[in-house]
């Protein structure tokens, strides 16, 4: 009868640690999870940022095709970084850059292949931070993580579209 109670009580104790063991290891895939997408979009924002720079420096590249439109809303945000921004600004932004991008004419000038390498490194920036930002969200979002998450406070991360 003791045995039997004995044993119940490590059976018990077994399952707990595995249950903890199972929290502690969700928790840390899910710090690890938001440290990538945190240093990711730390990585896109600063890229967009000297994107935008770029692009002002070399405007003669794509003036005639721009008319000022794009140009302009570039010189608006060209001493902010765009993480302090709203998403919908950082977005025009971006949109903007991929305007110019396309305006630009398919010669070999270095400078306009500066212009077209310097956005297809942030078109990269921005895919690679949208797919694990796609990949955290969905992971928090699953069970069980998604009571852990909302007990430890992770939110869902905002989409760069």
């Amino acid at each position: 009868m003791i045995i039997n109670y004995i044993l119940d009580a490590i059976i018990l104790i077994l399952i707990l640690v595995m249950i903890v063991f199972t929290i502690v290891r969700l928790r840390n895939k899910t710090l690890t999870l938001w440290n990538e997408v945190s240093r990711l979009e730390l990585t896109f924002h600063k890229k967009l940022f000297e994107t935008v720079q770029v692009f002002l420096t070399h405007k003669k590249y794509f003036e005639h095709h721009d008319h000022g439109k794009h140009y302009q809303l570039l010189r608006k945000y060209e001493t902010e970084m765009p993480k302090e921004l709203a998403l919908s600004e950082r977005q025009e932004i971006f949109k903007a850059l991929q305007s110019l991008y396309l305006c630009i004419d398919e010669t070999s000038h270095p400078a306009q292949l500066t212009l077209k390498n310097q956005f297809d490194e942030l078109q990269g920036c921005r895919l690679r931070f949208n797919s694990k930002v796609i990949y955290y969200n969905d992971f928090i979002q699953s069970f069980p993580m998604r009571l852990l998450a909302r007990h430890m406070h992770f939110e869902p991360k905002e989409y760069f579209g």
